[in-house]
């Protein structure tokens, strides 16, 4: 029971910090660095 609470409120934990980036307008900014990463990896950028 108290491991199944623990990962309850891990999720919604999870939940709300994703939300709030969301609402921050970080996931653009997560989008390009990792296009930025990945073209370098590859030797393009």
């Amino acid at each position: 029971m108290k491991n199944k609470l623990i990962s309850i409120i891990f999720l919604l934990l999870g939940i709300t910090l994703i939300v709030a980036g969301i609402f921050r307008e970080e996931a653009e900014v997560v989008i390009e660095k990792a296009t930025k990463i990945c073209m370098e990896c590859i030797g393009i950028g």
